[in-house]
């Protein structure tokens, strides 16, 4: 018998959805030089799963993870829903917070998931 990682994804979305709120994940995509257009400034998608925001622990601070990234003081944990999510998370990617539309820069992507089925995205973000 196989387990069903589609229904957990499911269940952390209802939890998210209980106690988190909506977000915004922004991820810019074509920027460029075009020799006809000139510098290309790229689109923005939008994506609004729900997601909640958690501090690090005081010993997480100084971590340095295995891409050389580093936890500084103030950086935050973003537990993302991956219903919803079209297109895979990545640093650079922006998470605008809900009603304040406080931007978060992503810093560090983690997709928690067994068995190649992403069941919730954690990201690192700074402001």
């Amino acid at each position: 018998m196989s387990f069903d990682y589609l229904e957990t994804a499911q269940e952390a979305d209802e939890l998210l959805r209980e106690y988190g709120a909506q977000w915004t994940i922004r991820k810019k995509a074509g920027i460029g030089y075009t020799p006809d257009a000139g510098m290309n400034p790229g689109t923005s998608t939008d994506m609004t799963p729900f997601a909640a925001l958690f501090d690090y622990k005081e010993k997480d601070y100084g971590i340095k993870r295995a891409d050389g990234t580093q936890i500084l003081v103030g950086d935050k944990k973003l537990l993302v829903s991956a219903i919803g999510i079209t297109a895979s998370l990545l640093p650079g990617d922006l998470a605008l917070a809900p009603t304040t539309s406080v931007k978060w820069q992503v810093v560090n992507v983690k997709a928690v998931g067994p068995a190649g089925v992403t069941v919730l995205w954690e990201l690192q973000v700074r402001k």
